[in-house]
């Protein structure tokens, strides 16, 4: 394997990763706003709300996700992008 190609996989999955965290931290934050309610309503402890609902959660919106983490991680990884900096110089020569 060239040092390019492990330079873009690195980069791949790099970005893959950040997605996958930010993303599922959304979602977190979203579906704890929605059911704040009912954890207050039921006596149920942190630890339960911790390790019995979100530890699956986690497990299952990253699989339904999945296929958008990779497809935003191919899109926004920097080896990817369609426009460079390099594009924008203007040409000296007249």
């Amino acid at each position: 394997m060239r040092k390019i190609d492990r330079y873009i996989i690195f980069d791949y999955w790099r970005t893959f990763l950040f997605v996958c965290l930010a993303l599922s931290m959304i979602a977190m934050v979203i579906d704890y706003s929605e059911k704040v309610e009912e954890f207050i309503d039921e006596p149920v402890t942190k630890q339960q709300i911790i390790f019995d609902y979100y530890l699956n959660f986690i497990l299952w919106i990253n699989g339904v996700l999945w296929p958008l983490f990779s497809l935003i991680a191919v899109v926004f990884s920097p080896p990817g992008w369609p426009i460079t900096p390099r594009s924008f110089r203007f040409s000296t020569r007249e």
